[in-house]
């Protein structure tokens, strides 16, 4: 009866692992955005403006809100800073990714025409061991460029939505359906008329009728 009730209480540790690991793991990106609680964290005080954005963007389970960073930097400042914590190889991964994320509270040129250039670099091109990083960035910018623009991100994502990727053309089709309202919806459909990628077409449907 002791070995019975040993060998439960085990299997049961053993599967509440992957559970507790999931809860402590970094807050999940999918398509691009960055999902979390909405628990404030406390910014410690005497940092210089960019360390106290590194610190927000590297809260496990809080991403800032507009207020946030407006409490740090005016807009045309944040955002120069994100563009330039973004391109920082001596940041870590998840910091870059979210100062992706972080610029679709901006659409001004440069910044619009910084998310146009993550979104079009090509993996290829860039240090094999960046390689991983660029592609997923590219995934990150496509759904800030929507978020910053919403109806007039159609045009700027038509690089995306045509792309032989079909993993960047699923991510313009879940950026395009959230943020850029009826237009986007239109787009969408004369896009599922040509569209054979069965994964794609399942995205599609989504925010159209095939």
């Amino acid at each position: 009866m002791k070995l019975k009730t040993i060998t439960a209480a085990i299997a049961l540790t053993l599967l509440a692992t992957p559970a507790f690991a999931q809860e402590a793991s970094p807050s999940p990106v999918f398509m691009g955005q960055t999902a979390g609680p909405t628990q404030p964290v406390p910014v410690p005080e005497n940092q210089t403006p960019q360390q106290r954005l590194e610190f927000l963007l590297s809260g496990y389970h809080y991403f800032p809100s507009k207020a946030d960073l407006d409490a740090i930097a005016k807009d045309d400042e944040m955002a120069k800073m994100l563009r330039i914590l973004a391109e920082d190889n001596k940041a870590r991964v998840m910091v870059r990714s979210r100062a992706v994320d972080a610029l679709a509270y901006y659409s001004d040129e440069a910044t619009v025409g910084f998310l146009t250039h993550v979104m079009k670099r090509d993996p290829k091109d860039a240090d094999p061991k960046d390689a991983r990083l660029v592609k997923s960035m590219k995934h990150h910018a496509i759904m800030s460029i929507a978020k910053s623009l919403e109806d007039k991100s159609i045009a700027p994502l038509e690089y995306a939505l045509t792309h032989d990727d079909h993993q960047i053309r699923m991510t313009a089709i879940s950026a395009i359906g959230k943020h850029a309202g009826e237009a986007g919806k239109v787009r969408l459909g004369k896009l599922a008329e040509t569209e054979k990628n069965i994964y794609v077409q399942k995205e599609l449907r989504k925010y159209v009728k095939l």
